[in-house]
C-alpha cells in the first residue's frame, strides 16, 4: 500500500514539475513572439508607446495593460488569430493566423495574459530574454510580414497595402533582387539613404537585433526568382531609384 501511495505521490510530483517547465517554456516562446510580433504597436513592454502609434494619427489605444473585457485566454487567442476579423477585433490588428501556427498563438496567448496578470513577472521575462537561435527562415518570415510585407506585398513583388502611397520611388521588387548579403545587412540596419537610395526605406537597427536582420535576410533571397539582373554592390544605387534590396 505504501509502494501505491509512494508511486502517486511521484507521478503527481513529476506532472506538477512538466506543467511548471511547459509553462515556462510556452511564456519564453510567447515573449520572444511578442518582441518580435507586437512591439512595435503595444511597445516593449506592453504599455503602448509602440513605434506606429507614435506617427500614426488618431491610432486605437494599444496599451496591454488596461483593464479590458477581453481579458480572457479565448478572447485573447481569438484576436490574435483573427484579427480585425475577430468579434472583438480592433482596427490595423493583423490576423496572425496567416504566420504563425496554433502553438505559437498559444503561446503568444499566455504570455499577454500572463502580462496583464503580473506585468512585473512578464516585463521581467521580457528583459531577460536571450536570443540564442541561430538565423533561420523561419523567424524570418516573421521578421518579414511584421515589418517589410506592408511596403514589399506578400510575395515580395513590391505591392503591398503602403505601395499606393509610396511612390518615386517605389516599394523594390524583392523577387527580381540580386543585391548582397552585404547591401541587404546595410540597407535594412541602416535605412536606404545610408547606401545611397531613399530615405522611405526606414533604418531598421533599433527595431530589429543581428539575428532578425540575418533572418530576414535568408527569407528574403527565398523569395528571388532567376533574372538576368546585375548584383547590386554597397554602394551602388541611387536614392531617386526603386528601393532595389
Amino acid at each position: 500500500m505504501k509502494h501505491i501511495k509512494f508511486k502517486i505521490v511521484f507521478i503527481c510530483l513529476f506532472a506538477c514539475i512538466s506543467l511548471q517547465s511547459h509553462t515556462k517554456d510556452t511564456l519564453t516562446e510567447g515573449a520572444y513572439l511578442y518582441q518580435k510580433l507586437c512591439s512595435l504597436c503595444h511597445g516593449r513592454n506592453g504599455m503602448g508607446a509602440g513605434a506606429l502609434p507614435a506617427v500614426i494619427k488618431e491610432y486605437p489605444e494599444t496599451n496591454l495593460l488596461q483593464k479590458t473585457k477581453n481579458d480572457t485566454h479565448e478572447k485573447v487567442f481569438a484576436i490574435i488569430s483573427d484579427g480585425t476579423k475577430s468579434k472583438d477585433g480592433v482596427v490595423y490588428m493583423p490576423p496572425w493566423k496567416e504566420t504563425l501556427t496554433n502553438q505559437e498563438m498559444s503561446s503568444l496567448t499566455n504570455f499577454v495574459v500572463h502580462l496583464r496578470e503580473d506585468s512585473d513577472s512578464a516585463i521581467k521575462i521580457l528583459q531577460n530574454h536571450a536570443e540564442d537561435m541561430e538565423p533561420n527562415k523561419r523567424h524570418g518570415l516573421i521578421i518579414y510580414r511584421s515589418y517589410c510585407q506592408g511596403c514589399h506585398g506578400i510575395s515580395g513583388a513590391g505591392d503591398g497595402r503602403l505601395a499606393k502611397f509610396i511612390t518615386d520611388p517605389s516599394p523594390s521588387n524583392l523577387t527580381t533582387s540580386k543585391a548582397t548579403d552585404e547591401f541587404l545587412r546595410k540597407i535594412i540596419s541602416e535605412g536606404g539613404a545610408s547606401v545611397g537610395r531613399s530615405s522611405r526605406m526606414p533604418i531598421w537597427n533599433k527595431e530589429l537585433s543581428n539575428q532578425d536582420i540575418e533572418s530576414v535576410i535568408l527569407y528574403i533571397k527565398g523569395l528571388r526568382i532567376n533574372t538576368k539582373n546585375k548584383t547590386v554592390s554597397v554602394s551602388a544605387g541611387n536614392k531617386n531609384e526603386a528601393l532595389d534590396i
